[in-house]
């Protein structure tokens, strides 16, 4: 074969592999999309730490749990225009004595709630409700910041706990 077929044969078939390409990723990206609308379906929806929907299903959760009673909930966290796009999926439990993260062995005895703590000066934020899963009923949002703010985090016991949902009160919201 000629050399000049064999460059027009490689140029085909680079070609082809591209569209080919280009094709399985659409697929791929209308498949996440489907796959992510799915589990937004009766979910509570957060999107760049906005709730855009489902305040009210954490809100029957809560309440079913802090009366006992066995319920759950899944959340959708996106986080859009950083970098690359990500969807974190959260589905808890709470069996009627313990909280259970899907695909964690961690379980936690109380669902702990800080409402309208006061943001920082500076902040975007005028405050916020925290629900913190724990095992230790005398940690505070604070307790948290104060561990993952500081330059000496390696040397100190990590709070056993872990912010499973918050509100914000946005200061350019009414």
């Amino acid at each position: 074969m000629k050399r000049e077929n064999r460059i027009l044969l490689g140029i085909a078939v680079l070609l082809i592999a591209a569209c080919l390409g280009d094709v399985w990723f659409r697929r791929q990206g209308k498949a996440r999309t489907l796959a992510e609308q799915e589990a937004r379906e009766g979910s509570v929806v957060i999107e760049n730490s906005h709730v855009l929907s489902g305040a009210d299903i954490w809100a029957e959760f809560y309440q079913a749990a802090q009366a006992g009673e066995p319920a759950q909930v899944r959340l959708v966290k996106s986080y859009t225009g950083v970098g690359e796009d990500s969807t974190y999926i959260t589905d808890l439990a709470f069996d009627g004595e313990t909280y259970a993260i899907a695909g964690s062995q961690d379980t936690y005895r109380y669902l702990l709630c800080f409402p309208d703590v006061a943001s920082p000066s500076g902040a975007r934020t005028s405050s916020a409700t925290y629900y913190i899963l724990s095992n230790d009923d005398t940690v505070t949002p604070e307790k948290i910041e104060r561990y993952e703010t500081s330059s000496f985090a390696f040397e100190e016991t990590p709070p056993d706990a872990y912010k499973v949902y918050t509100e914000y009160v946005w200061k350019d919201e009414p």
